[in-house]
């Protein structure tokens, strides 16, 4: 008798599909047909859910921008307004082409006639057919023409819009991605000082039982303990609330995420000069981009509308075939006409002026937004510019408040040892090394963010930065 037991739900699927085939093939082998048709249908049953499989792999920052950009609903209705933008100037280029419509009729007639002087009196029934056949091909026409210009401008404007939809992503992946790792290190602060907290309480417990301790030193200990745990239970909220974030922009879980690697140290922007990052957010934000593209269509709409006072010409073929009887006989009809239609517009009670006018505001209001968005892209320009340069002198210095906090530790330990320093004195210690370490990984954070963020608003920011940033992010040993 032979058994077999298969356990793949932490397996990747690779692995778990090689097992599987092994499985079958020895099965074959060994066993009778009606035992193997059992155990294949015990094997087949097992469900290997892929993405099941993907949440228990640590994901990196390229791996979670890769499967946002198939999942996230932001980028998705980004991408759908950019492909009706071009479907739009599509359909105003098919204004400029013939228009071909055909009409057919065919009907049942009724004629009863009541006369007093000349003719047949009576009621007669007879059928009538009619068909017609008319093409209209536009020869001028300065609506069309505007309406065109509109469009490209238009599709411009959306497929600017789209890229900053692109780089957002990639802003809101970092961000969502940060905030899990900044609430993991968060966490494992507040469960640090709840142990070391908790180790106090015991320690002042047993000095209070031999009387080496106060009933307010006790009160005391319990009540940072007590105020440890109910940060801990906020620090747990966050970090959840965190990846769920991360859900939100892929749709699906994740248990674990690639770490910072240790050795990752961050560079100085090249060139260091604040200026220059200014000048390049001013030539190619996409924002400022997208606001100048939108000037130029409503510059061309205000055309669309004084061209409401141009004429219009059409040349137009029409062909028409009629068959109708009667109570003095059939008649057929045929008609062929070609030639052009001039239309000229006299007045319209004063709505293409007032139009007009309502066309110039708006290019008013639109330059006056394209002067706000340059300055807040100007000054975040700066904000980023100087929070990275923060970062990298602050994490100069958490770096050595991080040396310094452990060298003091292995001091106070040796203190301790020897009789001169207290457990509470290593408590404080090994606290001080947490809380600098937690900051020290903040301010990578920090500065990776506003790195990516000054890339979003000089309009170089893609997938290659991410890919680069994605470097020094290492997968745990031990999942």
């Amino acid at each position: 008798m032979y058994s077999f037991s298969i356990k793949c739900t932490t397996l990747p699927c690779k692995l778990t599909i090689s097992l599987y085939r092994q499985c079958i093939n020895l099965i074959e082998k060994k066993l009778t047909s009606c035992t193997f048709k059992a155990l294949l249908l015990i094997i087949t049953s097992i469900q290997i859910s892929h993405a099941e499989t993907s949440r228990l792999i640590p994901a990196t920052p390229i791996q979670i921008y890769d499967i946002a950009v198939k999942n996230d609903p932001a980028l998705g209705a980004a991408t759908s307004a950019h492909l009706i933008s071009q479907e739009e100037t599509r359909q105003v280029y098919g204004a400029l082409q013939p228009e071909i419509n055909f009409t057919a009729e065919l009907a049942r007639n009724r004629e009863d006639v009541e006369t007093d002087g000349i003719g047949v009196a009576g009621l007669t029934y007879f059928d009538s057919n009619n068909v017609q056949l008319k093409v209209k091909q536009p020869v001028y026409r300065k609506d069309i023409y505007t309406k065109i210009d509109i469009a490209k401008a238009e599709s411009i404007v959306a497929d600017t819009v789209f890229k900053i939809e692109q780089q957002t992503l990639i802003i809101r992946v970092i961000k969502a991605y940060f905030s899990v790792l900044s609430a993991d290190d968060n966490l494992k602060f507040a469960k640090a000082e709840k142990q070391t907290t908790y180790q106090q309480l015991n320690n002042i417990k047993r000095k209070y039982k031999v009387g080496k301790s106060t009933p307010a030193d006790l009160q005391k200990s319990q009540a940072s303990y007590y105020l440890s745990v109910a940060q801990t239970l906020t620090a747990e909220d966050i970090h959840q609330d965190a990846l769920e974030g991360l859900t939100q922009l892929t749709a699906m879980k994740y248990l674990t995420l690639a770490k910072l690697s240790k050795s990752y140290t961050p560079n100085s922007l090249k060139p260091e000069k604040l200026e220059y990052w200014v000048n390049l957010a001013e030539s190619n934000n996409l924002k400022l981009q997208a606001s100048r593209h939108y000037i130029s269509t409503l510059k061309y709409k205000i055309d669309e509308q004084k061209s409401n006072h141009y004429p219009t010409l059409d040349l137009v073929a029409k062909y028409r075939l009629e068959d109708t009887g009667g109570r003095f006989g059939n008649s057929i009809t045929n008609d062929k006409s070609i030639g052009f239609e001039l239309a000229i517009p006299i007045y319209k009670g004063g709505q293409v002026r007032s139009k007009v006018k309502t066309a110039m505001h708006k290019l008013n209001e639109a330059k006056f937004n394209l002067l706000k968005i340059r300055r807040e892209v100007i000054r975040e320009t700066r904000k980023s510019f100087r929070a990275i340069s923060t970062s990298l002198n602050r994490i100069r210095a958490l770096k050595q408040a991080v040396i310094s906090s452990e060298s003091a530790l292995a001091l106070i330990k040796k203190g301790f040892k020897a009789g001169i320093r207290t457990n509470a004195d290593v408590f404080d210690a090994k606290r001080e090394i947490f809380k600098a370490k937690r900051d020290y990984l903040a301010d990578k954070y920090s500065y990776t963010i506003n790195y990516l963020q000054l890339k979003n608003l000089t309009g170089s920011l893609n997938r290659d930065e991410l890919l680069n940033i994605n470097k020094w992010f290492t997968i745990p040993k031990t999942l």
